[in-house]
Protein backbone atom coordinates (compact mmCIF):
# COMPACT_ATOMS: atom_id res chain seq x y z
CA UNK A 1 0.00 0.00 0.00
CA UNK A 2 1.43 3.20 -1.01
CA UNK A 3 1.51 5.58 2.01
CA UNK A 4 0.85 9.33 0.44
CA UNK A 5 -0.43 12.78 2.17
CA UNK A 6 -3.88 12.81 0.56
CA UNK A 7 -4.34 16.61 1.36
CA UNK A 8 -1.25 17.43 -0.11
CA UNK A 9 -1.85 15.27 -3.14
CA UNK A 10 -5.38 16.79 -3.95
CA UNK A 11 -3.97 20.78 -3.49
CA UNK A 12 -0.98 19.15 -6.75
CA UNK A 13 -4.11 17.92 -8.66
CA UNK A 14 -5.83 20.87 -7.83
CA UNK A 15 -3.43 22.72 -9.71
CA UNK A 16 -2.68 20.02 -12.47
CA UNK A 17 -6.60 20.45 -13.13
CA UNK A 18 -6.34 24.22 -13.45
CA UNK A 19 -3.61 24.35 -15.66
CA UNK A 20 -4.23 21.52 -18.08
CA UNK A 21 -8.22 22.25 -18.48
CA UNK A 22 -9.88 25.46 -16.42
CA UNK A 23 -10.78 26.58 -13.34
CA UNK A 24 -13.89 26.88 -14.49
CA UNK A 25 -13.93 23.25 -15.08
CA UNK A 26 -12.21 23.04 -11.95
CA UNK A 27 -15.00 24.78 -9.46
CA UNK A 28 -17.76 23.29 -10.85
CA UNK A 29 -16.60 19.71 -10.27
CA UNK A 30 -13.61 18.74 -8.14
CA UNK A 31 -13.21 22.29 -6.19
CA UNK A 32 -15.24 20.70 -2.92
CA UNK A 33 -14.52 17.02 -3.56
CA UNK A 34 -11.48 15.26 -1.25
CA UNK A 35 -9.20 12.02 -2.32
CA UNK A 36 -10.67 10.07 0.70
CA UNK A 37 -8.66 7.00 0.35
CA UNK A 38 -5.96 6.28 -1.93
CA UNK A 39 -4.93 2.26 -1.14
CA UNK A 40 -3.84 -0.85 -3.54
CA UNK A 41 -2.97 1.95 -6.15
CA UNK A 42 -7.24 2.79 -6.33
CA UNK A 43 -8.48 6.44 -5.87
CA UNK A 44 -11.59 7.08 -3.66
CA UNK A 45 -12.70 10.77 -4.69
CA UNK A 46 -15.79 12.06 -2.41
CA UNK A 47 -18.68 14.34 -3.07
CA UNK A 48 -22.01 14.70 -2.93
CA UNK A 49 -21.82 16.18 -6.29
CA UNK A 50 -21.31 12.75 -7.89
CA UNK A 51 -24.51 11.46 -7.01
CA UNK A 52 -25.64 12.57 -10.45
CA UNK A 53 -25.05 9.91 -12.62
CA UNK A 54 -24.88 12.58 -15.37
CA UNK A 55 -22.07 14.22 -13.63
CA UNK A 56 -19.98 11.03 -12.74
CA UNK A 57 -20.52 10.23 -16.61
CA UNK A 58 -19.42 13.10 -17.72
CA UNK A 59 -16.39 13.08 -15.57
CA UNK A 60 -15.44 9.51 -16.84
CA UNK A 61 -15.58 10.68 -20.19
CA UNK A 62 -13.80 14.22 -20.31
CA UNK A 63 -11.11 13.56 -17.26
CA UNK A 64 -10.68 9.97 -16.61
CA UNK A 65 -7.04 10.17 -18.68
CA UNK A 66 -6.12 13.81 -17.12
CA UNK A 67 -6.51 11.45 -13.47
CA UNK A 68 -4.55 9.04 -15.00
CA UNK A 69 -1.86 11.40 -15.83
CA UNK A 70 -1.44 13.00 -13.05
CA UNK A 71 -0.87 10.18 -10.59
CA UNK A 72 1.82 9.10 -13.83
CA UNK A 73 3.19 12.78 -13.13
CA UNK A 74 3.37 12.03 -9.63
CA UNK A 75 5.33 8.27 -10.25
CA UNK A 76 1.92 6.97 -8.31
CA UNK A 77 0.49 3.58 -10.05
CA UNK A 78 -2.94 3.95 -10.53
CA UNK A 79 -4.86 1.29 -11.73
CA UNK A 80 -8.16 2.67 -11.11
CA UNK A 81 -10.31 5.31 -9.53
CA UNK A 82 -13.77 5.37 -7.84
CA UNK A 83 -16.24 8.71 -7.45
CA UNK A 84 -18.68 8.08 -3.95
CA UNK A 85 -21.06 10.18 -3.19
CA UNK A 86 -22.56 8.85 0.05
CA UNK A 87 -20.96 9.29 3.31
CA UNK A 88 -22.44 6.07 4.35
CA UNK A 89 -20.42 4.27 1.67
CA UNK A 90 -17.48 6.38 2.69
CA UNK A 91 -17.41 5.80 6.21
CA UNK A 92 -17.87 2.25 5.80
CA UNK A 93 -14.85 2.18 3.21
CA UNK A 94 -12.38 3.79 5.57
CA UNK A 95 -13.01 1.81 8.60
CA UNK A 96 -13.08 -1.99 6.78
CA UNK A 97 -9.89 -0.34 4.31
CA UNK A 98 -8.16 -3.60 5.47
CA UNK A 99 -10.60 -5.78 4.57
CA UNK A 100 -11.48 -4.08 1.48
CA UNK A 101 -7.95 -4.58 0.48
CA UNK A 102 -7.81 -8.36 0.81
CA UNK A 103 -11.56 -8.35 -1.39
CA UNK A 104 -10.03 -6.11 -4.08
CA UNK A 105 -7.25 -8.10 -4.53
CA UNK A 106 -9.21 -11.49 -4.83
CA UNK A 107 -11.38 -9.99 -7.35
CA UNK A 108 -9.09 -8.13 -9.79
CA UNK A 109 -7.00 -12.20 -9.49
CA UNK A 110 -10.27 -13.40 -10.41
CA UNK A 111 -10.85 -10.84 -13.65
CA UNK A 112 -7.44 -11.82 -15.03
CA UNK A 113 -8.51 -15.29 -14.85
CA UNK A 114 -11.72 -14.87 -16.65
CA UNK A 115 -11.07 -12.57 -18.91
CA UNK A 116 -7.65 -13.33 -19.55
CA UNK A 117 -5.71 -14.95 -23.36
CA UNK A 118 -8.41 -17.41 -24.89
CA UNK A 119 -5.65 -19.37 -26.33
CA UNK A 120 -2.08 -18.52 -25.53
CA UNK A 121 -0.06 -21.24 -28.50
CA UNK A 122 -2.92 -19.14 -31.47
CA UNK A 123 -0.69 -16.56 -32.63
CA UNK A 124 -0.31 -14.68 -36.28
CA UNK A 125 2.49 -17.26 -36.96
CA UNK A 126 0.21 -20.97 -36.75
CA UNK A 127 -3.19 -18.91 -38.42
CA UNK A 128 -3.78 -20.31 -41.85
CA UNK A 129 -3.59 -17.84 -44.44
CA UNK A 130 -5.41 -17.91 -47.90
CA UNK A 131 -7.09 -15.15 -49.85
CA UNK A 132 -9.98 -15.93 -47.91
CA UNK A 133 -9.12 -13.84 -44.80
CA UNK A 134 -5.61 -12.47 -45.69
CA UNK A 135 -7.49 -8.80 -45.56
CA UNK A 136 -9.05 -9.59 -41.96
CA UNK A 137 -5.52 -10.60 -41.07
CA UNK A 138 -3.62 -7.73 -42.55
CA UNK A 139 -5.92 -5.44 -40.99
CA UNK A 140 -6.12 -6.99 -37.46
CA UNK A 141 -2.78 -7.37 -37.27
CA UNK A 142 -1.77 -3.54 -38.22
CA UNK A 143 -4.63 -2.52 -35.69
CA UNK A 144 -2.17 -2.85 -32.76
CA UNK A 145 0.37 -0.36 -34.08
CA UNK A 146 -2.31 1.71 -35.55
CA UNK A 147 -1.85 5.39 -34.10
CA UNK A 148 -5.17 7.24 -35.98
CA UNK A 149 -7.19 9.07 -34.13
CA UNK A 150 -10.26 8.02 -35.69
CA UNK A 151 -9.60 3.74 -36.06
CA UNK A 152 -9.94 2.54 -32.79
CA UNK A 153 -12.83 -0.16 -33.31
CA UNK A 154 -12.96 -2.83 -35.21
CA UNK A 155 -15.47 -5.27 -36.29
CA UNK A 156 -15.01 -8.67 -37.34
CA UNK A 157 -16.97 -10.66 -39.25
CA UNK A 158 -16.98 -14.43 -39.65
CA UNK A 159 -18.84 -17.35 -39.83
CA UNK A 160 -18.74 -19.95 -37.06
CA UNK A 161 -14.93 -22.12 -37.53
CA UNK A 162 -13.43 -19.55 -39.97
CA UNK A 163 -10.94 -18.99 -37.26
CA UNK A 164 -11.66 -15.48 -35.24
CA UNK A 165 -11.45 -16.56 -32.10
CA UNK A 166 -7.59 -17.78 -33.49
CA UNK A 167 -7.52 -14.31 -34.82
CA UNK A 168 -8.34 -12.71 -31.72
CA UNK A 169 -5.93 -14.68 -29.00
CA UNK A 170 -3.11 -13.93 -31.55
CA UNK A 171 -3.89 -10.44 -31.22
CA UNK A 172 -4.18 -10.92 -27.76
CA UNK A 173 -0.40 -12.70 -27.62
CA UNK A 174 0.92 -10.31 -29.61
CA UNK A 175 -0.36 -7.06 -27.11
CA UNK A 176 1.23 -9.43 -24.21
CA UNK A 177 4.25 -9.16 -26.37
CA UNK A 178 4.36 -5.26 -26.66
CA UNK A 179 3.59 -5.28 -22.90
CA UNK A 180 -0.06 -4.34 -23.81
CA UNK A 181 -2.68 -5.24 -21.03
CA UNK A 182 -5.30 -6.69 -23.08
CA UNK A 183 -9.04 -8.21 -22.08
CA UNK A 184 -10.49 -10.88 -23.96
CA UNK A 185 -14.37 -11.18 -23.83
CA UNK A 186 -16.21 -14.32 -24.03
CA UNK A 187 -20.38 -13.70 -24.02
CA UNK A 188 -21.47 -16.09 -21.70
CA UNK A 189 -18.99 -15.55 -18.84
CA UNK A 190 -19.15 -11.85 -19.42
CA UNK A 191 -23.13 -11.58 -19.45
CA UNK A 192 -23.28 -14.02 -15.90
CA UNK A 193 -20.47 -11.63 -13.91
CA UNK A 194 -21.93 -8.50 -14.85
CA UNK A 195 -25.59 -9.91 -14.36
CA UNK A 196 -24.43 -10.92 -10.86
CA UNK A 197 -22.89 -7.18 -10.76
CA UNK A 198 -25.89 -5.51 -11.83
CA UNK A 199 -27.99 -7.42 -9.03
CA UNK A 200 -26.01 -6.32 -6.47
CA UNK A 201 -26.17 -2.88 -7.44
CA UNK A 202 -22.86 -1.92 -5.83
CA UNK A 203 -21.56 1.11 -7.08
CA UNK A 204 -18.04 0.70 -6.35
CA UNK A 205 -17.89 -2.66 -8.11
CA UNK A 206 -19.51 -1.71 -10.62
CA UNK A 207 -17.18 1.54 -11.26
CA UNK A 208 -14.09 -1.14 -10.33
CA UNK A 209 -15.44 -3.63 -13.39
CA UNK A 210 -16.30 -1.00 -15.89
CA UNK A 211 -13.27 0.95 -15.27
CA UNK A 212 -11.12 -2.48 -15.71
CA UNK A 213 -12.53 -2.41 -19.15
CA UNK A 214 -12.51 0.87 -20.14
CA UNK A 215 -8.66 1.30 -19.00
CA UNK A 216 -7.12 -1.62 -20.83
CA UNK A 217 -5.09 -1.15 -24.00
CA UNK A 218 -7.00 -3.71 -26.09
CA UNK A 219 -10.41 -5.16 -25.10
CA UNK A 220 -11.64 -8.08 -27.96
CA UNK A 221 -15.35 -8.81 -28.10
CA UNK A 222 -15.51 -12.61 -29.31
CA UNK A 223 -19.07 -14.11 -30.40
CA UNK A 224 -20.59 -10.24 -30.18
CA UNK A 225 -23.90 -11.50 -31.71
CA UNK A 226 -24.56 -13.45 -28.84
CA UNK A 227 -25.42 -10.28 -26.55
CA UNK A 228 -27.89 -9.97 -29.01
CA UNK A 229 -30.21 -12.58 -27.71
CA UNK A 230 -32.75 -12.55 -25.23
CA UNK A 231 -33.66 -9.11 -22.86
CA UNK A 232 -30.04 -8.06 -21.70
CA UNK A 233 -30.83 -4.69 -21.53
CA UNK A 234 -28.73 -4.08 -18.30
CA UNK A 235 -25.87 -6.00 -19.98
CA UNK A 236 -26.08 -4.11 -23.42
CA UNK A 237 -26.14 -0.63 -21.49
CA UNK A 238 -22.51 -1.49 -19.66
CA UNK A 239 -21.49 -2.62 -22.66
CA UNK A 240 -22.52 0.45 -24.24
CA UNK A 241 -20.73 2.35 -21.75
CA UNK A 242 -17.36 0.60 -22.41
CA UNK A 243 -17.13 0.95 -26.20
CA UNK A 244 -17.94 4.67 -25.65
CA UNK A 245 -15.40 5.62 -23.22
CA UNK A 246 -12.76 3.44 -25.20
CA UNK A 247 -13.80 5.31 -28.78
CA UNK A 248 -13.27 8.93 -26.55
CA UNK A 249 -10.13 7.46 -25.11
CA UNK A 250 -8.74 6.48 -28.13
CA UNK A 251 -8.65 2.80 -27.05
CA UNK A 252 -8.09 -0.18 -29.38
CA UNK A 253 -11.59 -2.40 -29.44
CA UNK A 254 -12.24 -5.01 -31.71
CA UNK A 255 -15.33 -7.01 -31.90
CA UNK A 256 -16.18 -9.90 -33.66
CA UNK A 257 -19.34 -11.73 -34.79
CA UNK A 258 -21.02 -14.35 -36.50
CA UNK A 259 -23.41 -12.47 -38.02
CA UNK A 260 -22.56 -9.47 -40.58
CA UNK A 261 -22.77 -5.88 -39.62
CA UNK A 262 -25.85 -5.08 -40.81
CA UNK A 263 -27.72 -7.61 -39.92
CA UNK A 264 -27.20 -6.48 -36.15
CA UNK A 265 -29.52 -3.64 -36.45
CA UNK A 266 -32.83 -5.87 -35.64
CA UNK A 267 -30.81 -7.26 -32.53
CA UNK A 268 -29.45 -3.76 -30.78
CA UNK A 269 -30.69 -0.62 -30.70
CA UNK A 270 -29.82 2.22 -32.57
CA UNK A 271 -26.66 4.28 -30.39
CA UNK A 272 -24.99 0.59 -29.62
CA UNK A 273 -25.45 -0.86 -33.37
CA UNK A 274 -24.19 2.85 -34.78
CA UNK A 275 -21.21 2.50 -32.50
CA UNK A 276 -20.22 -1.10 -33.34
CA UNK A 277 -19.79 0.28 -37.18
CA UNK A 278 -18.11 3.37 -36.45
CA UNK A 279 -14.88 2.14 -37.45
CA UNK A 280 -13.29 -0.31 -40.02
CA UNK A 281 -15.80 -3.75 -41.00
CA UNK A 282 -13.29 -6.37 -42.31
CA UNK A 283 -14.84 -10.08 -43.13
CA UNK A 284 -13.26 -13.37 -42.91
CA UNK A 285 -15.01 -14.52 -46.19
CA UNK A 286 -16.57 -18.52 -47.35
CA UNK A 287 -13.24 -20.36 -48.50
CA UNK A 288 -13.12 -22.13 -51.67
CA UNK A 289 -13.39 -26.22 -52.15
CA UNK A 290 -9.68 -25.61 -52.70
CA UNK A 291 -9.06 -23.40 -49.89
CA UNK A 292 -10.85 -25.28 -47.46
CA UNK A 293 -9.02 -28.57 -48.55
CA UNK A 294 -5.75 -26.72 -47.88
CA UNK A 295 -7.20 -25.50 -44.32
CA UNK A 296 -7.87 -29.01 -43.67
CA UNK A 297 -4.47 -30.30 -44.21
CA UNK A 298 -2.74 -27.54 -42.37
CA UNK A 299 -5.49 -28.33 -39.08
CA UNK A 300 -4.73 -32.21 -39.89
CA UNK A 301 -1.55 -33.05 -42.04
CA UNK A 302 -2.00 -36.80 -40.93
CA UNK A 303 -5.31 -37.39 -41.95
CA UNK A 304 -3.97 -37.31 -45.85
CA UNK A 305 -1.54 -39.72 -44.57
CA UNK A 306 -4.29 -42.50 -43.55
CA UNK A 307 -7.14 -41.23 -46.15
CA UNK A 308 -7.39 -41.47 -49.82
CA UNK A 309 -8.53 -38.48 -52.06
CA UNK A 310 -11.42 -39.97 -52.75
CA UNK A 311 -12.35 -39.92 -48.90
CA UNK A 312 -10.66 -36.25 -48.40
CA UNK A 313 -13.46 -34.99 -51.00
CA UNK A 314 -16.30 -36.90 -49.14
CA UNK A 315 -15.23 -34.97 -46.15
CA UNK A 316 -15.15 -31.72 -47.70
CA UNK A 317 -18.10 -31.87 -49.77
CA UNK A 318 -19.92 -32.99 -46.59
CA UNK A 319 -19.19 -30.41 -44.49
CA UNK A 320 -22.02 -27.54 -43.93
CA UNK A 321 -20.95 -24.45 -45.28
CA UNK A 322 -22.23 -22.63 -42.56
CA UNK A 323 -19.31 -24.16 -40.63
CA UNK A 324 -16.66 -22.12 -43.02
Amino acid sequence: MQKVNLIKLKEDFDLFFINNENKKNFEEFFKNSTFALFEDKKLYIFSPLFSKKSIQKFILENYQDLIFRFFKSKNFKLDNFYLIHSEKELNLLLQNSSRNKVEKTQSIKFKNNDFGIKNKNYTFDNFFKSTFNELALEVLKDSLNETGEFNNIYFLCGKSGSGKSHLLSAIANEAKKQNKSCVYIQPALFSNKITQVLFENNSLTKQELNNFFINADVVLFDDFDDYGEGKKKGTKNFILNIIENRINLNKLTIIASKTEYKKLKSLFDEKLFNRLGSGIKVSIESPKLSERKSFLQFLNPKLFEVLDEQSIEFILFNTSNSNW
